[in-house]
Order: structure tokens, then C-alpha cells, then sequence
């Protein structure tokens, strides 16, 4: 599949209904090449690189195919908040969509300005969430999406059938875009337009079966009197998914809950059902892994630019085809003196029926000799766990800790912990790291330690 060929698929169906508006009118596939048309004529034919933004996914789309159409190259914007657009000002040639009024490109950035080749084989920019820090722009080319859709409907698209896609996550970052937009138009089925705000109105969409397309956010936080028959599929991405979340899923919709594991540089790398019991994850069809002498993730997948191994930043053990995740490479934290797994003690807790989501964060703590890096849990906890806590606090901390101790020494556990109603997520299901950081900072300033 390319760029070319999906043009002239949807122009030999033009009646195809492919979307549905906001005012759950269908779209055709005539309609969306009228928008794409009437776009390409307001745009250079020289190309460049256009920031896009915009609240509606069938405008989203659209515009992505009137850039490519004009030998240009999208780049989504992870928001439309003035610091994001001032940083992209200088990358980008123009601003289409839903951005401030008066949000144009830097007249003084243009020798910063990477130029798109003519000729080139389209390419579209994703931002990284910024859950780490600053977020950080990765090009794509339109062949690894393509890849990747093709691999997902190898993978998936038989048990899917013709079902509606609605969507809790925005098509701004990779995910949303290929499981909520490009992998509905390529495959034939319909998605919506408009982002799923609220959960009770899953039963609103007029289909027979549906596909909701979400993350852990959401599903860590479901209305236990939301029961939609018609969700025959649930997918999540994005973060780690609590296997009670999964499991409460699975019950509450009757539906199979598929979460899968990537990223915004490597794409799809594999997928589980933790309430059918999966602990490890299986590679996604064509996607090869293993790990090396350090036990760090490596992969050769459809979904990179090229066939080398790449090397992620994810510690795994391989089950036989399968592997297991066992924590970023990056969140190791020391405590006396010893090397302990961040993610390893929070995929410990998040197996306590009490917590539904949990952050570990280091910090360091100032003595009267010297000072001493601990660890500080903030912790979001079940209806189970607000009941213990009520009843005893000391008593759930010393059940936590005790969890712990099964994976890590004791000298090494965490010595702070808070309890609060949600961590800083995004829709993603991303930590926003500077919010966690001010909440970390406040936490730290409260006077009880337990």
C-alpha cells in the first residue's frame, strides 16, 4: 500500500461510507476527497512541513492526505497550547487547524528548517508524549504506517469484522491515528469523528458491533454501570495496564481487552490479554525480538525505516516466542548504595488487589550527617483499598511493603507513602512529567511519613 494506491482505492469507491461526523452524519469516501481537494488548492506546490491540529479526526485526516498530496509533510502536533506551538514554529513551514489565532511559523527559523527533498517517499512527524521530559519529534514514513496496518489487520482484523471504531485517545500521536483513522480507511470500516469524552455514551453509536479504541486512563476509571453489549473489542496502548483494569474490562463488556506494546520510534512490537491470564506478550506478526547479554529488548520489526536489530529501552526476558517486560532501562534508581528496578516494584504493586495505579519516584533526603537518596510511592487505590485505608492505614502500608519485600530487600523499600485520586495522565495514559514533578514536590512537604 502507498499514499498513491489509497487515494485510488477511495476514489473507486466513492460512496463508501467511511466516518461519521460529530452529528453522526456518514462521510463518504467522495466526501473526504472534496475536503482533500479543496485543501491541496490552498497549499504550496513546493510541499514543506505543516504543524496540524485539530479536534475532529475526519479534518485530521484530510489534511494529512492534502500535505502528502502536495509533496509535503505533516506534522501533528502533540497539542495546541501556545509553548508547544512556539517550539514547532521553527520547524515547520505553516499552522493548519485548530491553533490559537495568529500562531504562524518563525520568520527567522528558516536555517533551522530541515527541507522536505522532492521526490521523497511521504513522511508525517509524530511528538512523544513528554512523559520523560520535553516531548521529542520522530519522522515516519508512510510505509511504516502502512506496515503497521497491514500487520495489525493480519493480526486482528478477522475477529473485527466490520465494526465501528470509536476512541478515547486523540490521532495527534501514533496510536490514535493508526488504530482510530488510518487503519479504519485502509480496512474498509467506519470510525467516528468526534473523541469519546465520557464512557456512558458508548451506547449512543448506532452500529451492531463496536470497537473501542482507548487506554489505561480510562479503563483504570470505568463507571461500573456502564455495560455495552455491542463492544466486541477493547484496545489499549500507551501505558501499562493494571491486570485488574483488564479483567474488570473484560467482565464489565463481555469483550476481549487486546493491549499492546510499542512505541512512538519503534511502533507496534507485541500484544497480550492479561484477563485470559497472559503475562507475557506475543510478538506482533513479522516482528522479530530478543534480548541481548544485558537483558535489553531488541527488535526487528516492518514498523522501522530498516531491517537492523534496534535496541529499546526496555529490559525483557524471552518465554519461549514470547518475552516478558521487566522495566524501563532507564528508571533505575539507587538506595544504599544498590541498584533497585523502579518499574520492577511498581508492576509488584499494581498485582495488590488495593492499587489501580502507581508511580515510584527518588528523591533525596537531607540528614543531620549526609544525605541519603529514598524512595516515595504515590499510589491510587481501588474501592478495596480506600476501604482498607480507612479502616487502617499503617495496616495497607504494611501489606504494600510486604509485597515488596518479595522482590526487593528490605532495607531498600520505599519509606514514603501517598495516596491520591489520580496521577497526572494524559488521554495517552502518559504521565505528564511536569505535573508529576510539582506533585512530587508537594507531596515531599507534607509532614506525615507513613
Amino acid at each position: 500500500m502507498s499514499v498513491q494506491l489509497l487515494m485510488e482505492r477511495l476514489t473507486a469507491e466513492p460512496s463508501r461510507v467511511i466516518a461519521l461526523s460529530d452529528a453522526d452524519v456518514a462521510v463518504s469516501a467522495a466526501d473526504l476527497l472534496r475536503q482533500v481537494a479543496a485543501i491541496r488548492t490552498t497549499l504550496p506546490d513546493l510541499g514543506g512541513r505543516w504543524a496540524l491540529f485539530f479536534e475532529d479526526s475526519i479534518a485530521c485526516l484530510a489534511h494529512v492526505l492534502a500535505v502528502w498530496e502536495a509533496g509535503g509533510q505533516p506534522c501533528l502536533a502533540p497539542n495546541n497550547l501556545p509553548a508547544t506551538c512556539a517550539a514547532m514554529s521553527h520547524r515547520v513551514d505553516g499552522f493548519l487547524g485548530d491553533f490559537p489565532v495568529g500562531t504562524q511559523a518563525s520568520a527567522n527559523a528558516d536555517s533551522q528548517r530541515s527541507k522536505v527533498a522532492t521526490g521523497t517517499e511521504p513522511a508525517i512527524s509524530f511528538f512523544t508524549s513528554g512523559s520523560s521530559g520535553a516531548p521529542q519529534c520522530v519522522e515516519k514514513n508512510a510505509r511504516q504506517l502502512f506496515n503497521e496496518v497491514e500487520t495489525l489487520e493480519r493480526c486482528f482484523g478477522e475477529r473485527l469484522g466490520d465494526s465501528l471504531v470509536v476512541s478515547s485517545v486523540s490521532h495527534q500521536h501514533i496510536y490514535g491515528f493508526l488504530f482510530r483513522l488510518l487503519w479504519p480507511v485502509m480496512r474498509g470500516r467506519v470510525f467516528t469523528a468526534e473523541n469519546l469524552r465520557y464512557t456512558e455514551t458508548l451506547t449512543h453509536y448506532p452500529a451492531k458491533q463496536l470497537i473501542w479504541v482507548t487506554s489505561p486512563t480510562h479503563l483504570t476509571r470505568l463507571p461500573p454501570t456502564v455495560n455495552e453489549p455491542r463492544v466486541a473489542t477493547i484496545f489499549s496502548s500507551g501505558a501499562p495496564l493494571p491486570e485488574s483494569a483488564s479483567c474488570q474490562a473484560a467482565s464489565q463488556f463481555d469483550a476481549q481487552v487486546v493491549e499492546v506494546f510499542g512505541s512512538t520510534e519503534t511502533g507496534g512490537i507485541g500484544w497480550r490479554c492479561q484477563h485470559l491470564g497472559e503475562r507475557a506478550w506475543r510478538p506482533l506478526p513479522g516482528v522479530a525480538v530478543r534480548a541481548d547479554a544485558q537483558g535489553i529488548l531488541l527488535i526487528q520489526s516492518p514498523h522501522l525505516q530498516d531491517q537492523n536489530w534496534h535496541r529499546c529501552d526496555d529490559r525483557a526476558e524471552l518465554v519461549g516466542q514470547n518475552f516478558l517486560l521487566l522495566g524501563r532501562v532507564d528508571r533505575i534508581a539507587k538506595v544504599e548504595g544498590k541498584r533497585v528496578s523502579l518499574e520492577q516494584l511498581e508492576q509488584a504493586l499494581l498485582a495488590h488487589h488495593s492499587l489501580v495505579d502507581v508511580r515510584i519516584e527518588s528523591y533525596h533526603r537531607q540528614g543531620q550527617v549526609a544525605g541519603r537518596d529514598e524512595l516515595l510511592v504515590i499510589a491510587v487505590l481501588s474501592d478495596a483499598g480506600v476501604r482498607r485505608l480507612t479502616e487502617n492505614r499503617r495496616a495497607l502500608i504494611a501489606e504494600l511493603k510486604a509485597t515488596l519485600a518479595a522482590v526487593v530487600e528490605r532495607p531498600l523499600l520505599p519509606r514514603r507513602w501517598r495516596f491520591v485520586d489520580q496521577l497526572p495522565r494524559n488521554t495517552q495514559g502518559k504521565l505528564e512529567h511536569h505535573r508529576l514533578q510539582q506533585l512530587v514536590r508537594e507531596l515531599l512537604t507534607e509532614n506525615s511519613c507513613g
